[in-house]
């Protein structure tokens, strides 16, 4: 093995933990972006669900509730994300 090849091998080793390392930190951003979601989607429907069901309980979690003819809504930003969700009422419901 010459000079010129032992510096090939450590430019091609370089660039492959660069790409790597950005694939990487590209997965755990995304990981963590979902992982944000999820949490908004579980607060916003613990909320309306607290609210359908007649839990008085203080809504730390800035979530709109309000009540609608035939269902509950709440409703949460989270970044650019806006959650929204509808819980019918019970006595509404057509069996």
């Amino acid at each position: 093995m010459g000079a010129s090849t032992n510096g090939q091998s450590l430019v091609e080793f370089c660039v492959w933990i660069a790409l790597s390392v950005g694939l990487l930190l590209g997965i755990s951003k995304l990981y963590r972006l979902e992982w944000d979601r999820l949490k908004c989607s579980y607060l916003v429907f613990e909320k309306t669900h607290q609210a359908l069901v007649g839990v008085d309980e203080k809504n730390n979690a800035q979530v709109r509730i309000q009540e609608l003819n035939d269902h509950f809504e709440g409703t949460r930003r989270c970044g650019n994300l806006t959650e929204t969700l509808a819980l019918k009422k019970l006595e509404a419901i057509s069996w």
